[in-house]
């Protein structure tokens, strides 16, 4: 779908001659050993970049909102329903999760300048598992216990876990992309286009707190 919806977009825009094209991508596309929507993703930069419209390409790290039902959402989910949370041991993961509203700012400038014709990472300050649980447990008032699990446990844990809810609530896809330990500049988002991301503890706390409004 990404790759010919690609396609298809810049066939189009080579008709209607855009002032500006946005493409909405995911950090996935930078990693080398990444997930089928990753490399779609990475496929459709190409063809934006090869298609000779005038373009900006936005790669988003892992965004959340109010009422998140994707990997945030999940996790948030998750602590809500354990009285004790896995966390995995000696993990070196770098997570940067994005509030989905500082991400519709950047988009926004990005709409309101000249093409850049370049590729910006729009991603949170960096936080490891341990302290995103962490400060879900806090945004949602609970009171939590962490227990550090080795990596293959986890794993484990989380396949059990998917098949006993009859769904795949949290992934091991999910969990390897988590625990990647990769972390993004978003240096030049920051100059270009006034991306200034909320800390993980302060956005989730916000948009659990919108949810209850």
């Amino acid at each position: 779908v990404n790759v010919q919806g690609t396609i298809n977009a810049v066939e189009a825009a080579r008709k209607a001659k855009p002032r500006h094209v946005i493409f909405l991508s995911t950090i996935l596309a930078a990693y080398e050993k990444t997930t089928s929507y990753g490399k779609s993703k990475l496929t459709g930069e190409g063809i934006i970049k090869r298609s000779g419209v005038p373009y900006t390409i936005l790669r988003l790290s892992i965004a959340y909102k109010e009422g998140d039902d994707k990997t945030i959402g999940k996790l948030i989910s998750l602590v809500r329903k354990l009285p004790i949370v896995p966390v995995v041991a000696g993990a070196n993961e770098k997570l940067q999760p994005v509030y989905s509203k500082d991400v519709a700012k950047a988009i926004a400038e990005a709409a309101m300048k000249k093409p850049s014709n370049k590729t910006y990472c729009l991603a949170g300050p960096v936080i490891s598992f341990g302290e995103l649980m962490k400060a879900i447990a806090s945004a949602i008032g609970a009171k939590r216990i962490f227990l550090p699990v080795p990596k293959p446990a986890m794993k484990a844990a989380v396949a059990i876990y998917s098949l006993l809810t009859l769904h795949k609530s949290f992934t091991n896809e999910q969990l390897d992309f988590i625990l990647a330990g990769k972390a993004f500049s978003y240096e030049d988002a920051a100059k270009d286009l006034s991306f200034h991301p909320t800390s993980f503890s302060e956005g989730v706390r916000k948009a659990i707190s919108h949810e209850k409004d």
